[in-house]
């Protein structure tokens, strides 16, 4: 027996029905998941952050500057910045005198 065409046309309003919650779960799903995913982005920068902030920390006590007054600690870090700005081959100096004392860091550390 065939069925009546108000029969078929309820029975499609079902099916849109049901494709639309359908369609409306999988949204959510993926707005919960996008959200996730953004927590995880700011958690991971957040702690790559951290990690840089500490390692600058580690260098300024290395350099014995842990507890110099605030004030003139920033306005050294501000020349050197400059310095920097204007002379590359005063930071390349810098540098190899900085990656010298890291590896006779690392190399006393290994032996101990």
């Amino acid at each position: 027996m065939a069925k009546s065409l108000a029969e078929r046309m309820a029975r499609l309003a079902e099916q849109k029905q049901e494709a639309l919650e359908k369609a409306k779960a999988a949204d959510m799903q993926l707005r919960k998941l996008r959200a996730e995913q953004d927590r995880q982005a700011r958690v991971s920068e957040r702690k790559e952050r951290n990690r840089a902030l500490i390692q600058t920390g580690i260098l300024v006590e290395i350099a014995g500057l842990l507890y110099m007054d605030k004030g003139t600690l920033l306005g050294g870090l501000l020349e050197v910045a400059r310095i920097v700005d204007s002379s590359p081959e005063k930071a390349r100096q810098w540098k190899q005198v900085g990656d010298a004392e890291i590896a006779r860091r690392e190399a006393a550390k290994k032996a101990n």
